[in-house]
């Protein structure tokens, strides 16, 4: 005997009318607490950002100086 199989589409669910074909779902809808919750993001990234680029200039500014007076020393003693 052959089994048959129904294969059923995703239907929307009873109680929910289909939405129409022009309408943009909502998760792609903006609204303005998106829009500021988007730009204090920015922001935070960005101080962050800020603070991270100050550390590295500091490291190098540190380790600049240290690096020479290697060389030099490992230069003079040849």
């Amino acid at each position: 005997m052959l089994a048959t199989v129904k294969l059923s589409v995703n239907e929307p669910p009873v109680n929910e009318p289909p939405a129409p074909a022009n309408e943009v779902p909502r998760a792609y809808q903006n609204t303005p607490l998106d829009e500021r919750v988007w730009q204090a993001w920015l922001d935070k990234n960005r101080e962050q950002e800020k603070a991270r680029f100050a550390r590295r200039v500091n490291v190098v500014k540190f380790a600049s100086p240290i690096l020479l007076l290697i060389g030099l020393f490992w230069w003079l003693a040849r």
